[in-house]
């Protein structure tokens, strides 16, 4: 999946708003497998370490992907 799609998954799983810096991710294919009960803090965790230099903020109900 792309980092898009990703952010909509996130969005409707955790009902977040995703703000995603797309120039700098359009290119990014991930693979990987949500697991029921799994927090927000820990799927970006493995995000980050699938991406190098992957950061991100959580603010109130919004995520932000820089």
């Amino acid at each position: 999946m792309s980092l898009d799609e990703i952010a909509k998954i996130i969005e409707r799983k955790y009902a977040l708003n995703v703000y995603l810096n797309l120039s700098r991710y359009k290119n990014e294919k991930i693979t990987m497998k949500f697991m029921d009960g799994e927090g927000i803090s820990e799927f970006m965790h493995v995000l980050q370490y699938l991406i190098p230099n992957l950061r991100y903020n959580i603010e109130d109900d919004k995520l932000y992907i820089y």
